[in-house]
């Protein structure tokens, strides 16, 4: 295989990074580089097998689960730090991680900051899903800021009105990444 990224993702929602590994394997395919998303999903259908998926929960995580993970509640500071402690380090399951993605929610790139590699924010669902109450906001939209601020980090909405949402609130001009849902197609019957 051709050298590619790594890319993990500790999201509660299947299909935008099912969209994002069907391309990378069409990519592969055609001689493009070989890109690899880890995932250890959150969402109820992580064990589903539709479209040529293997089933993806999230098993052996340190730290993080199904309950803290979405909103990082209820100390996130604490939380986060934590989840630092547990994966920094040269042996660490997160040392040949070239990025992180983040989308359901996006917020959960909070979490990965401190590792000093690319984020990549994808929004698509509302960008204050899991940072609901006025100081999480805040310090939501202070975060992503600094995010935006590096050129190694990407924030990006699936449809017109969350990148509208973004630059609203944030001032950012997200890309703009249209849902693919190939890998459904290739699955669905006559």
């Amino acid at each position: 295989a051709r050298d590619g990224y790594t890319f993990w993702s500790t999201d509660y929602h299947i299909a935008p990074v099912a969209d994002m590994a069907d391309v990378f394997a069409s990519l592969c395919a055609t001689g493009g580089g070989c890109m690899r998303i880890e995932e250890h999903s959150f969402s109820g259908a992580c064990g589903r097998t539709f479209g040529g998926r293997r089933p993806s929960c999230a098993q052996g995580l340190r730290v993080l689960d199904k309950g803290n993970a979405f909103d990082l509640c209820p100390r996130p500071h604490a939380l986060r730090r934590r989840f630092f402690d547990a994966y920094c380090g040269p042996r660490s399951a997160l040392q040949h991680v070239d990025a992180f993605v983040c989308n359901h929610p996006p917020a959960l790139c909070e979490l990965y900051m401190p590792f000093n590699k690319s984020l990549l924010v994808f929004a698509t669902v509302n960008l204050e899903f899991s940072r609901e109450n006025p100081e999480r906001w805040a310090e939501w939209l202070q975060a992503l800021r600094h995010i935006a601020r590096d050129s190694r980090n990407v924030i990006a909405a699936n449809n017109p009105y969350d990148a509208e949402y973004i630059r609203y609130f944030t001032g950012i001009q997200p890309e703009l990444i249209p849902s693919y849902c190939g890998y459904a197609a290739a699955s669905a019957g006559p």
